[in-house]
């Protein structure tokens, strides 16, 4: 395994997640307090999910129960791909085999990384989402 792709494999504990516009505006589309973790394999598979920290709990407590509108918040507030990875030049790329936004799967999300200390930083765009340019930036810490 090469030395570059040794840094990614652990475990990784989401710091903060957040977007900035094109007008320099920074936004946290899970809020700033957003909990995440992003697991990468010696094996060459990763997994990452994002969630905001204050989601509204389900009346019931059955796992696949729950009224539309609780389903509907709680996807809105959690994000889960998986699949391979493999490195190109300072992009990471993950080549989506399942994810709760079906439209990822089969996909490959390119991801510019820089390591420091014992952080990591993902970072994708600039793109056009909800009709605003922008980018998105992820900092990580190695869990221990």
């Amino acid at each position: 395994m090469d030395n570059i792709k040794q840094k990614f494999v652990g475990t990784w504990r989401l710091l903060k997640c957040h977007h900035e516009l094109e007008d320099g505006t920074v936004v946290y589309p899970l809020g700033d307090t957003a909990k995440g973790l992003l697991v990468y394999s010696s094996e060459g598979y990763m997994s990452g999910a994002l969630m905001q920290t204050d989601r509204t709990m389900f009346k019931t407590k059955e796992l696949f129960s729950g009224t539309q509108e609780e389903k509907a918040l709680a996807m809105e507030g959690y994000l889960h791909y998986a699949g391979r990875y493999a490195l190109h030049g300072e992009e990471v790329w993950h080549y989506v085999e399942m994810s709760l936004f079906p439209n990822w799967i089969g996909t490959v999300q390119k991801r510019r990384f820089h390591f420091f200390d014992n952080k990591l930083t993902l970072s994708v765009g600039p793109y056009v989402a909800q009709g605003m340019r922008q980018t998105a930036s992820l900092l990580w810490e190695r869990c221990p």
